[in-house]
C-alpha cells in the first residue's frame, strides 16, 4: 500500500516536471536592438495598464516593464555624458510608442540628439509641448532632454505636464538629486523611480533612493552606453537598455 503510493507521487512529480520545464535565462548580448526588445518581451505582466518594455534584466534575460500607474508620472534618465542617457530615453519613447503611447519628445538643448530623430517620431520645439499635448490621446508621455539647460525664467518652459500620464526627464545626476527643485517647479513630482546609466559609485545611484548596502560595486562597474541600474519603487535592477539610432 505505501509503496504504491510512493509510486504515485513520484508519477505526479515527474509529470510536473514534464509540464513545467525548467526556466531557462538568456544571455544579454550588446548592444540591443529595439526590435529585438519588443519581439522578446510579448505580452505586458498580466492586470497592468499601459505597461512598455524598457530593457532586458542583464542578469536573467527578462524584459523589464515600465508600468506608470504603479511607479508614478515621473521617470527619470540619468548618468555621464557618454552614457547613451539621450538614446536611453529615446529608446523608451519609441517602446511607449508601439505599446499604444502618443508621445511628446522635446529637447532644452539645440545640441540634444532628439532633434535626429525628428524623422522617427515627433520632436516638437519646447515652447510648443502645451500644445502638442492638448489634443493627444491618452495615455500621453512627454520626454525631455538636457532638462538641466532649462533655465527657470525660460519662455518656452512648458505649463501643463501635469495633464501628461508620463513624463520622461533626462539630464546629470546633479539633477535628480536633493530636493529635486528643477523639476516641482515643473509642477512634477519628486520621483525616485528611474535610469542611472554607466554609474561611477553609489553616489550616481543615490537619486534612486536605496540605501547604499543594497549596492554592491560589481552592480556598478564596467557598464557600457545603455546598462546601468534601474530603480523601480525601491528595487534595483541591472538592466540594458537598446540603443537606437535615426538610421535604423
Amino acid at each position: 500500500m505505501l509503496d504504491a503510493l510512493i509510486d504515485r507521487i513520484d508519477q505526479q512529480w515527474a509529470a510536473a516536471d514534464i509540464a513545467t520545464p525548467p526556466r531557462r535565462l538568456m544571455e544579454v548580448g550588446w548592444p540591443i536592438k529595439l526590435p529585438v526588445l519588443l519581439g522578446a518581451a510579448g505580452r505586458p505582466p498580466a492586470r497592468t495598464r499601459s505597461a512598455f518594455p524598457v530593457g532586458f534584466d542583464s542578469n536573467s534575460g527578462d524584459a523589464v516593464w515600465l508600468i506608470p500607474s504603479e511607479t508614478g508620472r515621473l521617470f527619470f534618465v540619468t548618468g555621464g555624458r557618454r552614457s547613451g542617457r539621450s538614446t536611453a530615453a529615446m529608446a523608451i519613447a519609441q517602446a511607449a510608442r508601439a505599446h499604444g503611447w502618443s508621445v511628446i519628445a522635446t529637447a532644452a538643448s539645440e545640441t540634444s540628439p532628439f532633434h535626429d530623430f525628428a524623422g522617427v517620431m515627433p520632436v516638437v520645439d519646447l515652447a510648443a509641448v502645451d500644445s502638442a499635448l492638448a489634443p493627444a490621446r491618452s495615455p500621453r508621455m512627454v520626454v525631455i532632454d538636457d532638462l538641466h539647460r532649462l533655465n527657470a525664467d525660460d519662455p518656452r518652459r512648458p505649463t501643463t505636464l501635469s495633464n501628461a500620464d508620463l513624463v520622461v526627464v533626462v539630464g546629470p545626476v546633479s539633477l535628480f538629486a536633493g530636493l529635486q527643485r528643477q523639476l516641482t517647479e515643473l509642477g512634477l513630482d519628486k520621483s525616485r523611480n528611474g535610469l542611472v546609466l554607466m554609474p561611477a559609485g553609489f553616489a550616481d545611484v543615490d537619486p534612486l533612493g536605496v540605501s547604499s548596502s543594497a549596492v554592491r560595486p560589481e552592480m556598478y562597474k564596467g557598464k557600457k552606453p545603455g546598462q546601468g541600474l534601474i530603480g523601480l519603487d525601491g528595487e534595483l535592477v541591472d538592466v540594458t537598455i537598446p540603443l537606437v539610432d535615426p538610421a535604423d
